[in-house]
């Protein structure tokens, strides 16, 4: 039984961070929310592992904070994460990570001026979102006890600024709000904000 439950609550912490990263950005903390965002796409992709046997311990490949090591680990299950659409996201929200968490080690390059798009980090989010929740492995049952599923389906008034964090200008909410595991086909953006690929 504890199986079913670790997986379902990694899933349930990542879409509270999820809608949490959005609600940030919408309401102008915009150097907060790619940090929540890390936090969010991190437990989604530790979900993934989980949900595929792996244990989250220190030693193995589940550990740890790095985007781009956590997708490697899981192109063990699905070479899908190794894509590179996936991998120039996570390179551009692994920056915010690091020096918006840590902005006194803030490399010092003379004549160079280190940019953030701190106006675009969402569409990104919202693509690795898309792209790795419904490959969670997760019965039918689970999928519909998920926090996101729930929040879209409530009536409650105190549901409604989770429903519109998640659902504002989100152009994949329909394939992150998915009631089954399966492959998503996401059509990524044109995306130029990124330096580097993991």
């Amino acid at each position: 039984m504890l199986e079913p439950f670790l997986k379902a609550s990694w899933l349930y912490y990542a879409d509270n961070s999820y809608m949490s990263s959005r609600l940030l950005w919408f309401t102008g903390f915009r150097i907060e929310s790619p940090v929540m965002a890390h936090n969010s796409i991190e437990k989604y992709l530790k979900g993934y592992l989980v949900s595929n046997g792996e244990t989250i311990a220190k030693g193995t490949p589940a550990w740890g904070h790095n985007l781009c090591e956590l997708s490697k680990a899981c192109a063990n299950y699905d070479e899908d994460f190794n894509s590179e659409p996936i991998n120039r996201r996570l390179s551009f929200l692994e920056r915010y990570f690091y020096h918006v968490r840590y902005p006194s080690e803030l490399p010092n390059i003379e004549g160079i001026s280190l940019w953030f798009s701190f106006d675009s980090n969402i569409q990104p989010l919202d693509e690795i979102v898309a792209f790795v929740r419904p490959r969670i492995l997760l019965d039918k049952t689970d999928w519909g006890e998920t926090e996101i599923y729930q929040v879209r389906r409530s009536d409650l008034d105190t549901m409604k600024w989770k429903k519109r964090a998640l659902e504002d200008s989100n152009a994949y909410i329909d394939l992150i709000d998915c009631e089954e595991t399966h492959k998503t086909e996401i059509e990524f953006s044109e995306f130029n904000f990124d330096t580097g690929q993991c």
